[in-house]
């Protein structure tokens, strides 16, 4: 977990790195063939960095928001201890699992603003997040899933948009600009959220330390369509879990991470607050 004041300092310098998840190495050749389906509505793809950015794979699960629903689980919300990936999924019946973002001191709030529905977790906007993620609009005409920049749109009008607004750090403003400094060139594990061209969902997990730019520039270059992205969380708190009709994946923050078949819940470390994805 990044706590508040080292995230801010953080942010400050233009730190936050990226990771790519080591010991997978599928054929990613074929434009459409890199995505395997798991379950409706959910596809898998593995994807090797480039050689020009160094070694690893990120993995990336591409949702689709018409077919599957998407919410925030809370303690706060649901009166719960902190649970890992695996624990949230098996009890909400969840098919995908990711992390909201990072969380306050209290090891209970989302640091930045976040609500869904009636309930809001954190009630306070941080200036320095510039990425929202809106989930379930509405009204009628909006699309279900959308990043916004909170430079270009106010996250007031997000919230009058949407049921669910996540305020995150922004990684890749749209249509796929990189704003990260090359400067620093510290580097973390990353989970991140993204969106395609499509307006499908990307949960977007890399176990290999990058310095954010190169990350960013990594992201840019795969081909997954990505036009925006929000940073989740870095290091082993990082967790990205999915349930598919076959088989379950399970990916967590560690410079050794590799995939997990079959993934536990002792595997992963606990979390007050994630996205998770139920079928309708």
């Amino acid at each position: 977990m990044y706590r508040f004041w080292t995230c801010f300092c953080l942010l400050v310098l233009g730190v936050f790195t990226g990771m790519a998840n080591r010991g997978i190495h599928p054929d990613t050749t074929a434009d459409h063939s890199v995505w395997k389906p798991i379950a409706r509505g959910v596809e898998v793809g593995y994807f090797p960095v480039p050689a020009e950015w160094g070694t690893g794979t990120v993995v990336v699960a591409r949702l689709d928001p018409h077919y599957l629903q998407f919410g925030v689980y809370s303690i706060k919300q649901l009166n719960s201890e902190k649970l890992t990936v695996v624990e949230w999924a098996r009890r909400y019946q969840l098919a995908a699992v990711i992390n909201a973002g990072m969380y306050l001191t209290d090891h209970r709030t989302h640091v930045g603003y976040l609500q869904h529905f009636d309930f809001v977790d954190h009630p306070r906007p941080v200036r320095q997040y510039l990425s929202a993620a809106a989930f379930n609009p509405r009204r009628t005409g909006l699309p279900p899933f959308r990043l916004f920049d909170l430079d270009e749109v106010p996250l007031d009008t997000v919230i009058q948009q949407y049921h669910t607004v996540i305020q995150n750090l922004r990684l890749i403003k749209r249509p796929g600009i990189n704003r990260w400094s090359p400067k620093n060139q510290e580097a973390w594990s990353v989970t991140a959220l993204g969106e395609d061209r499509q307006g499908r969902v990307l949960f977007i997990f890399c176990a290999t330390p990058f310095p954010m730019y190169t990350f960013n520039q990594i992201l840019l270059s795969l081909p997954i369509d990505l036009v925006a992205a929000q940073y989740l969380e870095g290091g082993p708190e990082a967790s990205l879990y999915l349930r598919g009709e076959r088989e379950t994946l399970g990916f967590m923050g560690s410079m050794d991470t590799v995939r997990l078949q079959n993934p536990t819940s002792e595997k992963f470390l606990p979390l007050p607050v994630v996205i998770g994805v139920k079928f309708p």
